[in-house]
């Protein structure tokens, strides 16, 4: 029966970790805290350093939060936050009793075996806080623990890699405006060289991107969509008629990806930058491209049949 019980305590306490969070701190002052996971998207406030924030979830190099005092959600990148506590420990006694607070005379809500790996979520006078039963947290003593090495941990491992990538993109995208022919080219080859894992973060990075350096970006992101009638659709249904720039963007790219070969293409974006394009041509080059759009699926289911 005690088996039974241990066996229940531990599935119970793998199940809810993810319930209780991690606790992050921002690590630089005035970051902008985001309504979506993107740099163009509005800003709704900043934090302070060192301010204290629940990550719930991490993805292309933002940050899920819960605003501290607020209880809403925004977005931060991931490289203003900072876990300074270890997040992960190893149970080194043979049993360690989880109790309801950080005393050794508060309630024993459970235990755990030895080897047991935790997330710590905090820690307080030799004690970590740690997930344990849904919805709550539990304690347990230090002395009974050993530290994982960060390095082995595979999820901050995921986050440094996704942080690096990240940095990596943010230099390239500014070579692409460098004066220097020989660097643009060597950039644009150096992000093509990515692969299309990374086109959500280009086409985030768009609107940041110097006006000169959007060429560039514009050949990157056709060449790792080249022929791919999917994305082509995706790039058209985003010319929306609300911004000539952004439009001429996409435009750009969709008649890129639809017709690598062709040698007299629009130079859409050029156009809107010249003031020499109106909303009436975006409107009718899109609807243009729709049909190529179409013809090309087309083509390509009746190949597969």
């Amino acid at each position: 029966m005690k088996k039974i019980i241990a066996f229940l305590i531990i599935s119970l306490l793998f199940i809810c970790q993810g319930f209780c969070g991690q606790k992050y701190y921002i690590n630089n002052d005035g970051v902008n805290v985001r309504v979506d996971s993107t740099v163009s998207a509005e800003s709704f406030g900043s934090l302070p350093q060192n301010t204290q924030v629940e990550v719930i979830k991490r993805a292309y190099g933002w940050a899920k939060i819960v605003l501290p005092e607020k209880g809403f959600y925004g977005y931060v990148s991931e490289d203003y936050v900072s876990l300074d506590k270890p997040n992960k420990i190893k149970v080194s006694a043979d049993s360690l009793n989880i109790r309801a607070d950080a005393s050794i005379n508060a309630p024993i809500i459970g235990q755990v075996s030895k080897d047991t790996e935790l997330i710590a979520l905090a820690k307080n006078s030799g004690w970590y806080k740690i997930s344990a039963y849904p919805y709550i947290c539990g304690w347990v003593n230090n002395k009974f623990l050993s530290l994982v090495a960060k390095e082995d941990n595979p999820v901050l491992q995921r986050r440094k890699a996704a942080i690096e990538l990240n940095n990596k993109i943010k230099n390239l995208l500014n070579e692409l405006a460098d004066a220097n022919l020989q660097q643009r080219i060597s950039a644009r080859n150096k992000l093509t060289a990515m692969g299309r894992r990374i086109l959500p973060e280009l086409e985030a990075y768009y609107p940041v991107v110097k006006p000169e350096g959007v060429y560039g970006l514009i050949s990157v992101i056709s060449e790792l969509a080249k022929n791919d009638v999917l994305l082509a659709g995706k790039y058209i249904n985003k010319v929306r008629g609300d911004d000539l720039l952004s439009d001429a963007f996409y435009l750009d790219i969709a008649q890129d990806i639809l017709m690598p070969d062709n040698k007299n293409k629009e130079p859409y974006y050029y156009l809107a930058r010249e003031r020499k394009l109106t909303f009436a041509q975006i409107e009718k080059a899109k609807q243009r491209l729709i049909q190529l759009n179409k013809l090309k699926i087309d083509d390509a289911e009746t190949k597969n049949k």
